[in-house]
């Protein structure tokens, strides 16, 4: 985690006690409310308060000790720490990508009763009903990067067409099941996946993926098939579901059963689905203008510096040390922490945050008329 500058997972977790915003997809832990209000979680007593139960596990000894510091593991890299947690065989909770993380489960033929296996999110009163769900934010958007095409084609009408073309046939059929799985000599068949028929990858195609990416299936479509996704396109996940290991499997059949029962719940796009504005995922990507753009910069530059996820000591999240010494606690250096509301009104009143949330609610509304999109 500290290497990768992946600290800010530890704030995520405290999305258990329904706190909301930890995993928005526009990376600034924006949210909607029941009442289609813009929210940012950091400005949040429900988020303050999570981060005070995150502290109490801390010193518990449930959460990875001086996870901030090349100490937690010893000097090793985080995936030197969780070999060693795999080969010693110790319980632990990781948070990571199902296919590739349970693949550690060859291990199972080298120590006895070895299983690493996906589990459920516990439920939470999202919604402050009394109404307890399983729910989740970190669902897939539209990504902001994706094809392009330069405009000199246009002057070459025919090389126009031929690169439109290229770029329309990953979003037919035929594309779709080329890009999930692969050339037809990588296909075999057909089996059953949740109700329908999909292309069953052969022998020759798994053998290869484990041998060539450990088994490490985004890997080895991004770096040996040569597998690209442009906007808006959907992934199908057979071809993953088939190279996840049984352990994994078994999580997966869980999650998606629950998704299925609507003991699950996620976000989604347009209001049909929603049952208030809080269950709508929001843009990945702002039409943010030039003056916006400005204001960010010169007003708002450290309030985003200080949520970075860093790479060492000196930049680090702002919460971080509230975690570890919790709040109106003594640092490394025995600066006195702020209290909870204390940290929200810093962010407003130093860091402009209000600022920042405005212009982003200000521009949302924008969007949201532009596409005919009538509040809920």
């Amino acid at each position: 985690w500290y290497q990768m500058g992946r600290a800010v997972d530890v704030y995520r977790l405290a999305s258990i006690w329904g706190v909301r915003g930890l995993e928005s997809r526009t990376g600034g832990y924006l949210y909607l409310d029941r009442n289609g209000e813009m929210k940012d979680a950091r400005l949040e007593m429900e988020f303050m308060d999570g981060v005070e139960r995150l502290n109490m596990l801390y010193k518990e000894g449930l959460i990875l000790q001086n996870f901030d510091t090349l100490d937690a593991t010893e000097g090793l890299t985080g995936a030197d720490h969780r070999d060693r947690l795999n080969r010693a065989n110790l319980g632990f909770a990781t948070y990571d990508y199902n296919q590739t993380t349970t693949n550690l489960n060859i291990l199972e033929s080298k120590i006895p009763g070895f299983e690493l296996t996906p589990v459920l999110p516990p439920v939470a009163d999202w919604d402050r009903t009394g109404d307890y769900y399983q729910f989740t934010e970190s669902w897939r958007s539209t990504n902001n990067q994706g094809w392009g095409v330069v405009r000199s084609v246009e002057a070459d009408q025919a090389k126009l067409y031929r690169a439109l073309k290229l770029v329309d046939y990953m979003y037919s059929p035929e594309g779709n099941a080329l890009m999930s799985y692969g050339p037809e000599l990588w296909i075999n068949g057909e089996i059953e996946y949740f109700g329908r028929q999909i292309p069953k990858l052969s022998d020759a195609a798994i053998n290869e993926l484990n041998e060539l990416a450990g088994g490490n299936y985004p890997n080895y479509y991004r770096m040996w098939l040569g597998a690209m996704f442009p906007i808006g396109y959907i992934k199908d996940q057979g071809a993953e579901y088939q190279v996840t290991h049984p352990a994994g499997q078994k999580g997966l059949d869980k999650i998606l059963r629950a998704c299925q029962l609507g003991t699950m719940r996620h976000l989604v796009t347009g209001k049909a689905k929603a049952r208030n504005p809080s269950d709508l995922l929001l843009p990945s990507m702002f039409a943010l203008d030039y003056p916006d753009e400005i204001i960010l910069r010169e007003q708002v530059e450290t309030f985003n510096a200080v949520w970075r996820p860093g790479m060492n000591d000196t930049d680090r999240i702002l919460v971080t040390d509230y975690v570890l010494f919790g709040f109106g606690g003594k640092t490394y250096f025995g600066e006195t922490l702020l209290d909870k509301q204390g940290l929200i009104d810093y962010q407003t009143d130093v860091l402009n945050a209000d600022v920042y949330l405005s212009i982003y609610s200000s521009v949302y509304e924008i969007m949201r008329m532009a596409a005919g999109m009538d509040s809920l």
